[in-house]
């Protein structure tokens, strides 16, 4: 809930959101794969002051790059003299094996499907600790929707433009893996469409669209799943809220 609160009152870590236009500026691909793990924006602000540059970030936290997969892209005023500047800009990131919470709000979103998909196997069978995970979910996605979006004020480093994260690919994390793994199991499928249905009505639009697109995929796998007439008749009223 710390890292989502923070994400939403600094969706691009205090640097300007990437822009529509094209960047022609010039790759720095990472030597050794890894995730992600931190950007430290503040210095890589500092770093294109003194060289007269501008980083458009092409990585978040929490993304695993291949060697050779660019972290970002820089353009200089001036071409420099020497490489140099590509170590100094790499030391910004920090990038190592596993993914961490600090500035990955959407690994929140993976650990807690996981817990329901572990629940959900047929070893465990606990249909009653997915729908815990699922509440909770809603419960993160609502402090998300409340907590006042950032003003234009919260720009400080801007000649460094990140990214802003993507509730089409939070809703992926959160709800693909159980709409899949519970599809079968009717009071999940249930307490799926109805916490899909609440993220739908609370006015904005993009969760309002990632919502009704993991609704229509979990219905379209329940109704391959489910058997029994009844079960799925419950199911398809529950979605049926959400049109």
């Amino acid at each position: 809930a710390v890292a989502l609160k923070a994400r939403r009152e600094a969706p691009t870590l205090l640097a300007a959101p990437v822009t529509a236009s094209a960047f022609e500026g010039q790759a720095l691909p990472v030597d050794t794969p890894g995730y992600v793990q931190e950007i430290h924006v503040q210095n890589l602000q500092v770093w294109a002051e003194e060289a007269g540059a501008r980083v458009r970030v092409a990585a978040l936290p929490g993304t695993f790059l291949a060697p050779g997969d660019p972290l970002a892209w820089v353009r200089f005023d001036n071409p420099p003299n020497t490489e140099d500047w590509r170590a100094s800009v790499a030391s910004c990131f920090a990038i190592g094996p596993d993914r961490v919470f600090d500035q990955d709000p959407r690994f929140g979103f993976v650990v807690l499907s996981e817990i329901a998909v572990r629940a959900l196997s047929p070893a465990v069978n606990d249909p009653g600790t997915a729908n815990k995970v699922i509440q909770t979910m809603i419960r993160l996605l609502d402090l998300w929707h409340r907590t006042p979006p950032a003003s234009p004020a919260t720009i400080e480093c801007d000649r460094i433009e990140v990214p802003e994260l993507s509730i089409q690919g939070l809703f992926d994390d959160a709800f693909t893996s159980i709409g899949r793994d519970g599809a079968g199991m009717v009071e999940v499928a249930v307490m799926l469409q109805q916490g899909l249905f609440s993220l739908g009505r609370m006015g904005a639009r993009d969760i309002a669209e990632a919502a009704d697109h993991h609704a229509r995929m979990a219905l379209s796998r329940s109704e391959r799943a489910l058997t029994l007439p009844d079960d799925l008749t419950a199911v398809r009223q529950a979605a049926n809220r959400q049109h």
